[in-house]
């Protein structure tokens, strides 16, 4: 896949030039072949410090598929199950009458009744918030579960449904002194070689403040975000909706597992299941992978942004090759272009 080099930095070039965005990565992954990637631009928008290799990359909601990894281990080991009632998962908790039937995987679908987000002051709290995060993750099942669940099968992206999911992980793992957090670089990103994690802003590359929002458009290119103000990223109770950094090839080495070969990381039974669509209305999401078509192609992708990222990848339907793309700038047409600049990548191999 060296050839595909050029291609690669040629189109990043157009995508940081056309769009204004300070800097892009890309990488492309496939069955028996080494990974190739590039990137180009500046690590924040109003100085020359070009990006490097190593530097790290905020990837945003992309992480709900690496939740749904650390479920699926839990699941393999004994240790969990598909199909577990949310109230179930949660025996010191009351739980609200109406979330009888509501299931782990229900969370995992955003089908399961929960809200999108935390409230405004929960945001607030939670930035201000001190307690160990299994203890904050619980306090927000506890207020979770006490009030009743919408409609259960209704699809909405629900980043606090993954806040659920992690605290039942916390429980999980707890006997063995670890949290969501640990048992992510235990159970998967250790074992995958992974050694440029972490959560919370990435130190090298900033990421850019947008100038304005309507509704849930990001618009207009800002001013770039100081790392270690705590609202530079998503409260870390939010760590298993998607806080997660890490390098570019680590981010590529990562998603290979997801690619149907032989040596798989997961029982073939075990991947079918994280990739397989819900039934029902509304967006097909599996466990952190979406089925669309991009460009007239059926595909699998996802997509992050907790405003001042952008990251896409985006998987052919026969899981043979994957396209990933990245940039520090999180407007809905940055992550629009990456969608389609994937997509057309992937186009591209299959014509070789």
């Amino acid at each position: 896949m060296t050839a595909d080099l050029p291609l690669l930095h040629n189109s990043l070039d157009r995508l940081v030039r056309g769009l204004g965005v300070p800097a892009a990565g890309a990488g492309l992954i496939a069955v028996g072949q080494e990974p190739v990637l590039a990137v180009v631009g500046r690590r924040r928008r109003d100085r020359p410090d070009p990006v490097a290799p190593e530097d790290r990359w905020h990837i945003g909601s992309c992480c709900k598929a690496l939740t749904a990894l650390l479920y699926a281990r839990l699941v393999e080991a004994d240790r969990a199950a598909w199909g577990a009632p949310v109230a179930v998962l949660f025996p010191d908790l009351a739980a609200h009458p109406d979330w009888t039937g509501r299931t782990i995987d229900d969370l995992f679908h955003c089908r399961a009744g929960t809200p999108a987000d935390l409230t405004g002051p929960e945001m607030a709290a939670a930035w201000r918030d001190g307690v160990p995060l299994p203890d904050q993750r619980s306090a927000v099942v506890a207020r979770t579960l006490a009030r009743p669940p919408g409609p259960r099968g209704r699809f909405l992206y629900s980043n606090l449904g993954y806040i659920l999911i992690g605290a039942a992980i916390d429980r999980i793992v707890a006997a063995e002194g670890a949290t969501f957090e640990t048992a992510l670089a235990a159970q998967v990103l250790r074992p995958l070689g992974i050694t440029s994690h972490g959560f919370g802003p990435p130190p090298e590359i900033l990421g850019h403040h947008c100038r304005f929002r309507i509704g849930p458009l990001i618009l207009g290119r800002g001013r770039p975000a100081d790392p270690t103000e705590a609202t530079s990223d998503n409260p870390a109770v939010m760590n298993p909706a998607g806080r997660l950094h890490l390098s570019l090839a680590d981010w590529l080495r990562l998603q290979t597992v997801f690619l149907d070969q032989p040596g798989a990381f997961l029982n073939p039974s075990t991947m079918r299941h994280l990739l397989a669509p819900p039934s029902g209305r509304g967006l097909p999401l599996a466990m952190g992978w979406a089925h669309a078509r991009i460009g007239g192609r059926p595909v699998l992708a996802m997509q992050g942004s907790n405003t001042l990222w952008a990251a896409t990848a985006v998987m052919d339907a026969t899981r043979s090759r994957m396209a990933l793309l990245i940039a520090n700038d999180g407007r809905s047409r940055v992550l629009s272009a990456e969608a389609r600049l994937a997509a057309a990548l992937l186009a591209r191999a299959d014509c070789r």
